[in-house]
């Protein structure tokens, strides 16, 4: 839950954190940083060296009980280059326009095409008065590989410009692989520069590389000092991990008071293992822990795939429930049924009243598989529970043996009632490395090779041109029509990767520049 709440505060969306304003949660999320950054950096680059399936579209499709068919409704597309993810776009459908539409478009580039590391991440919103670039998120990394630099830059609605936010500056010791300092600053304009606000000191790490301890402190312009805010302690038995204890500094006694706990409790039958978390907040005044949140997970050990979860809180000296989630797996198919509380009996109700129905490709293996950055990237956003009822959390825990090839969204208002399906989302996959679409084929490029001009034709009749250097940086991009000469910047010679993207879909290839 942490995890799937900081990229929240790494991707900075849509809710600025304003200057020596950053609240408690946001300070926390930061605590767990290492852990976070290792696990999506694993899952970025899990894929084989000869991985060369790539997920080239998601369509959602709503469906009509009555008609029995299907209605086009949303649509993600990802364009590629070779085997790195270099776009990102969110399409709806217009049915005036009986066309897809987009307002928004993720680009991404990397330190090297052949390196998973990102040096940028550009968002562009169409405002209403045209594409502005809504914020930028850059890195920077030293001879190791090891991210030094994280760098957020959002738009500013009084200037019109994408202007400087924030920057996490990471410091490591000999060749570890995580961070033992990160400096967060805010830039102050006045200063052209940014300004200490908080750093967080990582202090050690299990023998499993997981966390143990860490501490915030904050800056004190005033005294020009730094001075003791937050702080984490872990404890682990036999790997598995039995208390997190979150501790805040209180000035007046000028010592650490306790302020969140999570304590961990395990039990093994057969084949399947119990894990029990609580959650509580210490209550100063009666000098005691308070029970807030429980979740009780069961995972199979053979698999290590999770069986159920369930979720209740503290009322009035019992825990009521909240959700339970249920797994079954059958062959290619994974089921996930969502199952409410029923206040009244004091007990689960009777039957789930969500389903989703998870169906595989069992001809793409995980690890043929290329997952874009909107997935397993720094970078990505996700809501804490999405609108089918399925958190990014939960996902995570299934380890797809092969590529997903549907999700089909059951719903019910009673558990008497029969499963109405309302949605079903397409997953779509190409394995040709040059070309996003094979279908989208009939296009022409002229001339080519090009000394500083080229022409295209598509089937759409109008489209984008992006143009790109072989780092995957965008270098130039412009709307056209069929035939329009396209003036290229100055260029050196060399092979230019680009995408020509239109309503029905998106065309890569390569420009040769005399």
């Amino acid at each position: 839950m942490k995890q799937k709440l900081f990229l929240m505060l790494l991707a900075g969306m849509f809710s600025a954190i304003h200057a020596q304003q950053l609240s408690r949660e946001q300070l926390r999320k930061r605590l767990f940083f290492p852990d976070f950054l290792q696990e999506v950096q694993d899952a970025a680059r899990r894929p084989a060296a000869n991985a060369y399936y790539r997920l080239d579209s998601i369509v959602y499709m709503d469906y009509d009980a009555t008609s029995g068919s299907y209605t086009t409704s949303q649509k993600d597309h990802f364009g590629w280059y070779i085997k790195r993810n270099v776009s990102y776009i969110p399409y709806s459908w217009d049915p005036s326009a009986n066309a897809y539409t987009h307002n928004q478009e993720w680009l991404y580039s990397y330190v090297n095409i052949q390196s998973d590391d990102l040096s940028e991440v550009l968002v562009r919103y169409d405002l209403g008065s045209g594409i502005v670039d809504y914020f930028r998120l850059r890195h920077q990394y030293d001879s190791q590989g090891r991210l030094t630099d994280y760098f957020g830059d959002y738009y500013d609605y009084s200037t019109g410009q994408i202007e400087n936010y924030d920057n996490d500056h990471f410091v490591y010791s000999g060749n570890n692989t995580k961070p033992d300092w990160d400096y967060y600053k805010l830039y102050d304009a006045s200063q052209s520069a940014y300004i200490d606000y908080a750093r967080v000191h990582y202090i050690s790490y299990n023998s499993n590389g997981i966390l143990e301890q860490a501490q915030i402190d904050l800056w004190d312009s005033s005294s020009s000092s730094w001075v003791p805010a937050m702080k984490l302690t872990r404890t682990f038995s036999g790997g598995d991990i039995v208390s997190e204890v979150e501790q805040n500094w209180d000035d007046t006694s000028s010592s650490w008071v306790n302020s969140e706990r999570e304590t961990y409790s395990y039990s093994t039958s057969g084949n399947q293992k119990t894990i029990e978390m609580v959650a509580q907040s210490w209550n100063s005044t009666s000098g005691s822990w308070e029970n807030n949140d429980k979740v009780i997970t069961v995972i199979n050990i053979n698999n290590n795939k999770v069986l159920s979860i369930e979720n209740y809180s503290w009322d009035s000296g019992s825990w009521l429930g909240q959700v339970k989630w249920d797994y079954t797996y059958s062959g290619n198919i994974v089921r996930l049924e969502y199952t409410e509380w029923d206040n009244t009996a004091g007990t689960w109700k009777s039957g789930p009243t969500y389903m989703g129905e998870y169906a595989y490709n069992i001809n793409i293996p995980a690890t043929d598989l290329l997952i874009p950055k909107k997935y397993t990237g720094l970078y990505a956003f996700y809501d804490e529970i999405s609108s089918d009822g399925l958190s990014w959390e939960d996902i995570r825990k299934d380890p797809f043996p092969y590529a997903l090839n549907t999700v089909s969204h059951y719903y019910r208002n009673d558990p008497s009632q029969p499963w109405e399906l309302r949605r079903t989302d397409f997953y779509y996959y190409n394995n040709t490395l040059d070309v996003e679409n094979p279908q989208m084929l009939a296009h022409k490029l002229y001339p080519n090779p090009t000394k500083g001009s080229v022409r295209i034709h598509v089937q759409a009749g109008t489209f984008e041109f992006r143009l790109y250097d072989m780092t995957g940086k965008m270098i130039f991009t412009g709307h056209y029509s069929n035939n329009e000469e396209i003036h290229l910047p100055e260029l050196e010679k060399g092979i230019y990767p680009y995408q020509v993207i239109t309503s029905e879909g998106v065309i890569s290839g390569k420009i040769v520049h005399r």
